[in-house]
């Protein structure tokens, strides 16, 4: 700094003017001592903050997530459907337990990591899903009610996250898009799931009817995965998919033929959405700038100006 300092009163003090080659040089070359000295200021100063910031992106954990509370007829109790935790350092992390913090002194246990924390990597993101609701909550030997402060907004909420270290508080994303709030805000947009055939944690192609499961004469366990318009050969029995109608149908077949199977399962390959078979067919269109987010968006305000409304006009009829 000092150098710097001296560099720029000593240019300062030259007369361009009066300036002979040797003293052109020597302004060039204090220039050039000024601009060297600048620039290894500056990179100094760069290398400076950058270690700063590695010291403080590895110092302590620090999360950015998200959660939503839920309801649904299969559960007894409003509850934390969804939880999203963003790692933002830049080390891993070790979770023991996740909680969900009711103003300062309820803490929800939502999942104990502690006989096996989890490992978040860095800069990592983690979306955990407990969509099968809950039968109740429990503090010490007492059952208790929380679905009332669940359905609160005024109630503050905060999701701890609990590691080897301490507690961190993670911060809220200060948006989080979701396609279902916003299909509630706007009845133009539609969310739309992929179903497949699924069967023990994994997915299928749609062609697969049936799975077999038998157990031979040495009491080994084999398992047959059927596809439509093939034929296996299972046992020394010839199966053609395509000539069962159903599970029982087949079943029936081979138990009655000639075997030597200790047991035999046989069931239908199953969809991602168990019930999907019952939906019913409905046709979806596609809109576009206006369509969506002019039209969709007046009529969705209608329609809930008239259903608030009509619950009004249900209040006051019950009142008399």
């Amino acid at each position: 700094m000092e150098t710097i300092k001296y560099l720029i009163i000593k240019i300062s003090k030259i007369n361009i003017t009066n300036l002979s080659d040797n003293d052109a040089l020597n302004l060039l070359v204090s220039i050039t001592s000024l601009v060297i000295a600048a620039l290894s200021l500056l990179i100094a100063l760069i290398v400076l903050f950058y270690t700063a910031y590695q010291f403080i992106q590895k110092r302590g954990s620090k999360f950015y997530g998200a959660f939503s509370i839920s309801s649904s007829v299969w559960s007894n109790q409003r509850y934390v459907g969804e939880v999203i935790l963003e790692n933002t350092k830049d080390k891993a992390a070790a979770i023991s337990t996740i909680y969900l913090r009711l103003g300062k002194n309820i803490f929800i246990e939502l999942i104990d990591y502690s006989n096996s924390p989890k490992i978040v990597a860095p800069f990592e993101t983690i979306r955990l899903n407990f969509r099968e609701g809950v039968s109740g909550y429990i503090s010490s030997t007492s059952k208790v009610n929380l679905d009332s402060l669940l359905a609160n907004n005024k109630v503050r909420k905060t999701l701890i996250i609990a590691t080897p270290q301490g507690f961190s508080k993670v911060k809220n994303y200060k948006t989080v898009w979701n396609v279902y709030v916003e299909s509630l805000k706007n009845y133009f947009i539609t969310p739309v799931h992929p179903v497949r055939k699924y069967h023990n944690g994994e997915y299928y192609s749609d062609t697969l009817q049936f799975i077999i499961t038998i157990t031979n004469s040495e009491g080994i366990i084999e398992e047959f995965r059927l596809y439509r318009g093939e034929t296996y050969d299972i046992g020394g029995i010839m199966i053609t998919t395509n000539n069962f109608s159903d599970a029982a149908d087949l079943q029936c077949a081979i138990t009655s033929s000639e075997n030597s199977f200790k047991s035999l399962k046989v069931m239908s390959a199953e969809y991602s959405y168990s019930d999907y078979e019952c939906y019913e067919d409905r046709e979806i269109y596609h809109h576009g700038f206006f369509g969506t987010y002019i039209t969709g968006a007046l009529l969705t305000k209608l329609h809930s100006l008239h259903f608030r409304m009509k619950n009004r006009r249900n209040q006051k009829t019950k009142k008399t």
